[in-house]
């Protein structure tokens, strides 16, 4: 899908269930930064919702 190495980390954390907040202490980024990179995710593999991109990276075998 393209996504980058950065991305695929942001991926992987919010289908855990993680807030944006905890995402963003979890790599050390701003709030600000993860929600620009859920919209170029949700972008790229053309999703709207958490439950949509997490059933990418389930059919993608993006969470290991």
């Amino acid at each position: 899908a393209g996504l980058t190495a950065r991305e695929v980390q942001v991926l992987r954390s919010l289908v855990t269930g993680a807030s944006r907040r905890a995402v963003a202490d979890l790599l050390s980024v701003s709030e600000h930064t993860v929600r620009h990179h859920l919209e170029h995710i949700y972008g790229k593999i053309d999703v709207h919702t958490r439950v949509e991109a997490t059933l990418f990276a389930i059919e993608h075998d993006l969470l290991h």
